[in-house]
């Protein structure tokens, strides 16, 4: 299927751009992680960590900043957290220094101002100092984002019971954001709790307060759930089990049992709860299809941490969530039509005879009109299609691919949107999704 093979995606991504272009944002709950950890939680969480490659990880269930400072070395990293409230579970940053965290290079203490909803605060809808943890992050070509780290209410009390502060949270989040955060690049991220379905991401991903849960994989109109895809497929990133040497992260029949069981306290076990949502204009930057769940055997193997705080041998009992975005200079108006044109659908299989029948739809996303004649398309085999004309704001516009030109295989293929000779989409598909006259969308 598609979406496993975006798990290995990133590793020709970051062959074909600089790392200067990107930007890797990732969410890494850390079960119950104090500086009293073993020597072989600690050698796998480093191995974890460095091989993740992110620049950016919103961090949950963490003691301290001493915890932490045992894998992330202070001469690559900087850290936020609230260093003084002697919660076990508080919520942390880890930022790259090649990033500037708040307008610096320093670590930050956490204080209430680095809390959307400082103490006293909810503590409904918000339990201790897990009320969200947000920072702006500053790039070296100066693209600028806000990155909010949350750990709704977990389901240990019961997930029916405990729906209600988790819905009571997503709506404060959705007021805040409307509120302060209007137009800008924002990531919210981190262990919701619950899944894509359920009603408290929901509310976020349409920004409607009075949303229902609703099983869908409709891009949102409010923030994009970019896990959403992967729910679709069953993946899971708490619960993911190492058997016969790897990773099982598909558990067949995931979803259908949150869903079966929404109304109910009973424990649906292996379950995707990390995940990361985006404004829409933080959207238009990123790598399509790149999102995706990190998982190497020293992320998952050994035996698990205790609340009480003992400490295992296994990095965690989660595994973290990744996306990569592409970059540009300043607020990322100097190369709006990089950022905003896209492949929205392709189709393979015409009806009656593929050659010069074959389709592509290219749609400008901005406010503004682009033209094409810098634009190209490539498939796998290297076949290149020119692009001409212009596209209107919000345009769609339909492209027919002359015959032996850039066939696209019924077998499945890969096409690649260059302009200017930066690659700037890529859109993928497989034999299952190739049916005579229908068009497989993004």
């Amino acid at each position: 299927m598609r979406r496993l093979f975006i798990l290995t995606l990133s590793v020709f991504f970051f062959i074909s751009l600089s790392a200067e272009d990107t930007i890797r944002i990732a969410s890494y709950n850390i079960q119950w992680f104090t500086d009293n950890t073993t020597p072989e939680r600690e050698t796998r969480l480093k191995k974890v960590i460095a091989d993740l490659g992110a620049d950016v990880i919103a961090l949950q269930e963490i003691n301290d900043k001493a915890a932490l400072r045992q894998v992330f070395p202070e001469q690559e990293w900087m850290l936020m957290i609230d260093d003084t409230s002697g919660d076990r579970q508080d919520l942390a940053l880890a930022v790259s220094k090649r990033l500037k965290l708040n307008n610096g290079s320093a670590d930050i203490q956490a204080e209430d101002e680095h809390f959307l909803f400082p103490l006293p605060g909810d503590r409904y809808a918000f339990p201790k100092r897990r009320d969200v943890l947000y920072a702006t992050i500053t790039t070296p070509e100066g693209f600028e984002f806000v990155i909010m780290n949350v750990h709704l209410l977990s389901r240990t009390q019961g997930r029916h019971a405990t729906n209600p502060r988790r819905v009571a949270a997503a709506k404060k989040l959705l007021q805040k954001i409307e509120a302060d955060f209007d137009d800008q690049h924002v990531i919210i991220l981190g262990d919701w709790n619950d899944t894509a379905d359920d009603q408290a991401l929901n509310i976020l991903e349409t920004g409607n307060p009075n949303a229902r849960a609703r099983r869908e994989e409709e891009k949102g109109e409010f923030l994009v759930n970019l896990t959403e895809p992967l729910w679709a497929e069953d993946m899971v990133t708490h619960g993911a089990k190492y058997k016969n040497g790897s990773i099982q992260l598909v558990k067949v029949g995931a979803r259908k049992k949150n869903w079966d069981n929404r109304n109910n306290d009973t424990n649906t076990g292996s379950i995707l709860f990390d995940q990361l949502l985006v404004s829409q204009s933080l959207y238009q930057h990123y790598y399509q299809d790149s999102m995706g769940i990190f998982a190497i055997p020293e992320a998952i193997v050994g035996t698990s941490s205790k609340m009480n705080g003992t400490q295992g041998t296994r990095a965690s009992d989660h595994l973290p969530v990744y996306a990569d975005f592409i970059i540009s200079g300043g607020d990322g108006s100097d190369s709006l039509a990089d950022q905003t044109v896209i492949i929205s659908a392709l189709l393979p299989n015409p009806d009656g005879s593929d050659m010069g029948n074959e389709k592509i739809k290219i749609k400008n996303m901005s406010d503004q009109s682009i033209v094409l004649n810098n634009y190209l398309l490539r498939d796998r085999a290297g076949n290149d299609f020119t692009l001409n004309g212009s596209l209107d704001a919000h345009q769609e516009r339909i492209f027919t691919i002359p015959d032996r030109s850039m066939p696209l295989n019924n077998g499945g293929d890969d096409v690649y949107l260059f302009n200017n000779g930066n690659q700037i989409d890529y859109f993928s598909y497989d034999a299952s999704e190739v049916k005579s006259g229908y068009w497989i969308n993004r």
